[in-house]
């Protein structure tokens, strides 16, 4: 029997792994040291998403590469609630990522 995750956005729809397209703005810092944004899109990402919803859940590791490379979501640009995001997603659904559970 299949473990089935249930949404906790809207309670009904169940969490599927699936590559989707991730797009947020970043605070990016130019090589003379001035911050500016980036609206960032990355597709092909794995994600958990809502079969009624829509809500995604992208997996961690594959959000902290893009951070790494472009720099912090701009909603989130302090270290801690960068961290804070980073631990929530940790905690998401299932034992792995959408791409390992889903082969």
């Amino acid at each position: 029997m299949r473990n089935v995750e249930i949404c906790q956005t809207c309670h009904v729809g169940q969490l599927q792994a699936r590559l989707t397209t991730y797009a947020a703005w970043h605070l990016i810092t130019d090589r003379d040291g001035t911050t500016q944004r980036a609206f960032i899109v990355a597709p092909g990402i794995p994600a958990w998403k809502c079969s009624v919803c829509g809500t995604r859940l992208f997996d961690r590791e594959a959000i902290e590469r893009v951070v790494m490379l472009v720099g912090p979501p701009l909603e989130l640009s302090s270290a801690g609630e960068w961290a804070g995001l980073a631990h929530r997603l940790a905690a998401g659904p299932g034992d792995g990522s959408p791409l390992r559970r889903a082969q």
